[in-house]
């Protein structure tokens, strides 16, 4: 019976895993969590702004923010818990006794937010401290979102890349400070001694003008200080367009490289390709392209010309030709080298869920065919046994965004 029990709660813990931690949108209780999670926190971040109106911080109003915190509490607390429980499920954690992994996991950026949610509550009640006195803890608790982010979670690793470029450009910025508000000590310090009359003083002066924020509370009165000033501004500009820049394009690397591992997986483990070599894997990647169809659009037309050969990442579409009208599941092909090119006109094909496909034109596909007789016999064996093609159900990739 122990053995038993132990195999039971192995396997309700990489569950209670997979629901805090996957992204499978097919999963109704991943979904849930993620909602229930996600709406929690965006209420509480309102309503801790909210509180800070007076006409809110007292009678019925406060009761009702009381309760909401207490219930975010719980929900954040049953989190933490279950997060701390589960994360020996980690792979980055697998190899590690659970004590240690658990360890590991509280040390972590993610862990350490989670248990900034709970603290507030905890704080108040141990210390008999007003909530609103708790204010920035509180609204701390929206970087709780940032687990549910790709987008956000991707900018802060191109940051993290460029970490030592941009060190340099704070370098850059902190010279071009003191030099800008050391020529307007010299050039204004006598004309104005209360805003120039020291670098220091001088400094904010320099700060302002380089970040283009111009206040206007402090400017200069002489010819030279004006043309310092001018040629201030003008460095500002290009001072601060060096980080920009470079967060931009390693922030689009960042995707690119995200997207490749995202089709990589998607194009691996569809039929039409799977089991094929990395590297003709790698040249298919180079010519293909993804689109997304929502429920009831037309993908192809009667009469429009096919030149692709399209492959349904995920969802289903509904093929209609000479022989007749079908629905295709996730994994299933059509057009170039699967349908007779005399046939190919006469297809009608509409997404019947929210599709995504990929493209291949026909002109790349060829060449790839003549490179690499495995992909050449790949598709041969669809065209003529097109049912082996689709993935069984409940097996298919999802779409990823």
């Amino acid at each position: 019976m122990g053995n038993g029990w132990g195999i039971r709660r192995v396997t309700r813990r990489r569950r209670l895993y997979e629901i805090l931690e996957g992204d499978d949108t097919r999963d109704p209780l991943t979904v849930v969590t993620r909602f229930v999670i996600i709406a929690t926190i965006v209420l509480n971040v309102g309503f801790a702004i909210v509180e800070t109106l007076p006409q809110f911080q007292t009678g019925e109003h406060a009761l009702v923010f009381r309760g909401v915190e207490a219930v975010s509490f719980v929900v954040f607390a049953i989190e933490y818990a279950v997060r701390i429980w589960v994360s020996v499920e980690d792979p980055r954690y697998e190899t590690l006794p659970p004590l240690s992994a658990r360890w590991r996991f509280l040390r972590s950026p993610s862990a350490l937010i989670d248990l900034v949610a709970i603290l507030p509550f905890i704080i108040a009640r141990l210390f008999s401290v007003d909530l609103r006195t708790l204010a920035l803890l509180r609204l701390l608790r929206i970087f709780k979102l940032l687990r549910y982010s790709t987008g956000i979670t991707a900018l802060f690793e191109a940051i993290y890349a460029e970490r030592h470029t941009l060190i340099s450009c704070l370098f850059v910025l902190l010279v071009a400070v003191i030099t800008a508000a050391t020529l307007l000590y010299i050039a204004e310090g006598r004309a104005q001694p209360a805003a120039f009359g020291s670098i220091p003083a001088a400094m904010w002066w320099a700060i302002v003008t380089l970040t283009t924020v111009g206040y206007g509370d402090v400017v200069p009165q002489t010819p030279i200080g004006r043309m310092i000033g001018a040629l201030t501004m003008v460095t500002g500009l290009i001072v601060l367009a060096l980080p920009i820049a470079i967060v931009a394009t390693s922030f689009a690397e960042v995707i690119r490289r995200r997207g490749f591992v995202v089709n990589w997986a998607t194009l691996a483990r569809l039929p039409l390709f799977s089991g094929l070599s990395p590297a003709i894997i790698s040249e298919v990647l180079a010519v293909v392209r993804a689109q997304s169809f929502d429920a009831g659009n037309l993908i192809l037309r009667r009469g429009e010309a096919v030149t692709s050969l399209y492959v349904t990442a995920a969802g289903t579409v509904e093929i209609e030709g000479p022989d007749g009208r079908d629905n295709r599941p996730p994994g299933s092909a059509f057009g170039a080298f699967l349908t007779p090119e005399a046939e190919r006109s006469a297809l009608l094909v509409r997404a019947v869920t929210r599709v995504r496909l990929l493209m291949i034109p026909e002109a790349d596909l060829t060449v790839l065919t003549g490179r690499w007789p495995a992909l050449a016999a790949r598709l041969a064996e669809a065209a003529r046994r097109p049912e082996t093609m689709a993935v069984p159900a409940g097996e298919g990739p999802t779409e990823t965004t």
